[in-house]
């Protein structure tokens, strides 16, 4: 085999390869220009690699930051980012139906509070 032929494999399998990647990181970034962090694509991010996206909801602001200091590290969310994630959890929680979501859907994957007991108690 030439290497021009292996060139001309290659250079298509690379490129197809690059697209797939930048594909993978689409949407919104979690730094924002500014420098801040998005804490509904933290969540949207990185709590969804273990499970379903609760809705916000689904717990009290206690329970929120209980559950984000318990299990961001396994999510690979980085200790500066936790505040912003709990900070957007506990506005997406207001119970008086006013919080800021940022226009999305607050239904973010209804699963009630005993089924992510139950799925709590498995991980011990």
């Amino acid at each position: 085999m030439r290497w021009d032929e292996i060139r001309a494999g290659v250079l298509p399998a690379v490129l197809l390869g690059a697209g797939f990647l930048v594909s993978c990181v689409t949407g919104p970034p979690i730094v924002r220009p500014d420098g801040s962090i998005d804490g509904r694509v933290v969540y949207e991010r990185r709590c969804a690699q273990c499970h379903a996206l609760r809705d916000p909801k689904a717990f009290s602001d206690e329970e929120w930051a209980e559950n984000v200091r318990r299990f961001a590290p396994r999510a690979g969310v980085p200790p500066e980012w936790r505040p912003a994630l709990i900070s957007w959890l506990q506005q997406a929680n207001d119970p008086s139906g006013e919080a800021e979501t940022e226009g999305e859907d607050a239904s973010v994957g209804r699963v009630s509070r005993n089924s992510f007991r139950r799925e709590r108690a498995s991980d011990r």
